[in-house]
């Protein structure tokens, strides 16, 4: 019996055990390439958030917390996630579910949605308005870095500094394509820090690490707060000058960035993920 034939919805994903989410990531994996080489469609772009798709419903709660992916051409992996497994080999066809979200498809599917750049304004406006009404919920926005290169990503992002609202996070899903090979200054930028990558990942685990024992103890020994303020000034001291430019550019738009993650682990994405929560929560 296939991983699949057990995940009719988010909360039956919240029920396997995390060592079995690999082996469900490949079998989505399979699924989308034997539907994608017989139908068409957007092929690299689902293939690539599907552990990010994953990490994603396992810590939120669909459809109460929302999650927008841009444009939404890479949301094959929702669908698969949120009760359309049965059926999915018959997407993009005339009696089979849309490429892309279709609220008639799913509660899941918020808006239909098929523009670029318009993620984090949507994520913006749902999390204001939840706010007003007095509503739970948390809303994620996923914008390729593709999509960056829209002022209109741009607006929202602005937007979501002076709103500052406690219950959005924004993930930049970084490949380095869009319909094409990307130009202008994020790719320029881009193609500055990437070398440096894995260096940057592996400096972060180490810091992690030592944040996570330091505030265990923090309450327990003497100078306790002191110790971990220094060691986040530390880290952040070495990023800048020995990894330049990662992350530094949203921390100076008013993002509170953490970051880079390996996007093909699950593991890794859920700790990111989660602190990135709990952060907001404070």
């Amino acid at each position: 019996m296939r991983l699949l034939d057990s995940v009719k919805s988010p909360a039956d994903l919240k029920k396997l055990p995390a060592r079995d989410l690999p082996a469900l990531a490949q079998e989505i994996r399979e699924l989308i390439i034997s539907t994608v080489s017989r139908n068409g469609g957007h092929m690299a772009s689902n293939l690539g958030v599907v552990e990010l798709t994953i990490a994603l419903h396992r810590l939120f709660d669909s459809p109460t917390d929302r999650i927008i992916f841009d444009v939404s051409h890479q949301s094959y992996a929702h669908k698969i996630l949120t009760g359309r497994a049965n059926g999915f080999e018959n997407i993009r066809t005339s009696q089979g579910y849309s490429g892309y979200f279709e609220p008639g498809e799913s509660e899941h599917d918020v808006l239909a949605l098929g523009h670029a750049g318009c993620a984090a304004s949507i994520a913006l406006g749902l999390a204001l308005g939840a706010r007003m009404k007095g509503d739970s919920g948390y809303f994620v926005a996923v914008i390729g870095d593709g999509s960056l290169t829209s002022g209109l990503a741009y607006e929202g992002l602005s937007n979501i500094i002076a709103q500052n609202p406690r219950n959005l996070m924004v993930i930049l899903n970084d490949n380095g394509m869009a319909i094409s090979k990307n130009v202008g200054w994020l790719a320029t930028w881009r193609g500055r820090w990437l070398p440096h990558l894995r260096a940057e990942l592996e400096l972060d685990k180490d810091f992690q690490q030592f944040e996570n024992v330091t505030e265990a103890l923090a309450p327990k020994i003497p100078l306790g707060p002191l110790a971990l303020s220094l060691g986040k000034g530390i880290k952040s001291a070495i990023q800048k000058s020995l990894i330049p430019d990662i992350g530094h550019v949203w921390d100076e738009m008013g993002f509170n960035y953490l970051g880079p993650a390996d996007g093909h682990s699950i593991t890794e994405l859920i700790e990111m993920i989660d602190r990135a929560r709990q952060y907001s929560d404070k």
